[in-house]
């Protein structure tokens, strides 16, 4: 229960949602990362791999969709200048999206990309809990990078979330790493760089990905849920902090109301509504693991803020960051606890909020 683990909802700008990461034209925030990019596509010398990092739902897939666009549509040899360089150099990897190489990149039919994620079903649509990138998904990627491009142009591999690779994946990516075929282009989109091998961050160039900005946020809260009111934005912003995808689920999930009884329980809770809550959560599980989960994030997230002294909201000031982090262990130690042995979700409640009412030690250095 490290981090929201609810889906986006894959649905398009009609229904007031954002579109997924393959049909979405709209890419705010990262317009230096765009910058470094085209400049290394005009001097020839764009790395063979890749790897966009930073937390989850701040667009990173997004960016390696828009970059595949752009190479796989033929807009890079258009933007080169012309023959003579009489043409203004391109601002950003923006793609024509009727194009025919956007439209297939769209349907997931265009024969020069290929996207690799986690498995996320058992085959039967079920969902499954953790859901990883195997060995036989990423032997697709050599196969799929030996393989002759029909037009002669590019071929582009995407994989997202790839720190759910386990060891043998990421070895049978590192042999293509190792030796990368000509006008071939790997992309790794990951929220946990750490996760990945050595060998594997030693062969690609790692290009950090920030949260997005308070007002990035605010326009694409316009784009993706017109009509929110102000008091709902305002929570869902804070609890964003940057990433725009967490704030789409936890309010697609109804998280908005959850997310304001765990800020209330931070900043001082009394007896009697810890039992008020344990007593609503316990008369529903799903509920129950939302809690977990966006408690859990919350902790992370004021633990991370505090080291680096951008904490928002008054309680996050009453620990140090050492003690945050010991806090979110402890929670989510004990809700993974609470869900191996299907504790009793009442008694588990009241032991969160003690654990969160528990007296703050002194402040310390980190």
């Amino acid at each position: 229960m490290d981090s929201l683990a609810l889906d986006l909802p894959d649905t398009g700008e009609e229904d007031g949602m954002l579109p997924p990461p393959q049909e979405n034209p709209l890419l705010l925030g990262h317009e230096a990362a765009e910058k470094a990019l085209l400049k290394d596509i005009a001097a020839g010398r764009l790395p063979h791999a890749l790897i966009f990092s930073g937390p989850g739902g701040i667009g990173k897939a997004t960016l390696a969709f828009r970059l595949a666009r752009y190479l796989l549509s033929g807009k890079a040899e258009e933007d080169s200048g012309g023959l003579f360089g009489e043409d203004a150099p391109a601002e950003n990897l923006a793609a024509d999206m009727e194009h025919p190489a956007a439209r297939k990149i769209a349907a997931g039919s265009h024969p020069g990309l290929l996207y690799v994620a986690p498995s996320d079903t058992d085959g039967k649509g079920k969902k499954r809990a953790n859901a990883f990138i195997g060995i036989d998904g990423a032997r697709r990627v050599p196969q799929f990078l030996q393989q002759t491009a029909a037009d002669g142009g590019w071929r582009v591999v995407i994989i997202d979330n790839a720190e759910e690779m386990n060891i043998a994946a990421q070895n049978a990516v590192l042999k293509t790493l190792e030796e990368p075929p000509p006008q071939c282009l790997l992309l790794i989109v990951t929220a946990a760089p750490g996760k990945l091998l050595p060998t594997v961050h030693s062969r690609c160039r790692l290009m950090p990905l920030e949260p997005l900005a308070e007002t990035h946020i605010s326009e694409l809260f316009d784009k993706a849920l017109p009509g929110l009111k102000a008091e709902e934005k305002r929570d869902l912003a804070a609890a964003a902090r940057g990433r725009i995808g967490y704030a789409l689920t936890l309010h697609e999930a109804g998280g908005t109301e959850i997310y304001r009884e765990i800020t209330e329980l931070l900043s001082g809770f009394t007896e009697s509504r810890a039992h008020e809550l344990a007593a609503a959560l316990s008369a529903d599980k799903q509920r129950f693991a939302l809690f977990g989960e966006i408690l859990c994030d919350l902790l992370a997230e004021t633990a991370k803020d505090t080291l680096k002294n951008r904490a928002a909201g008054g309680f996050a000031q009453s620990r140090s960051p050492q003690e945050w982090f010991t806090l979110w262990e402890a929670a989510r130690d004990l809700l993974r606890r609470a869900d191996a042995a299907n504790l009793d979700i009442y008694a588990a409640v009241l032991q969160l909020c003690g654990l969160l009412q528990s007296a703050p030690q002194k402040k310390s250095s980190f």
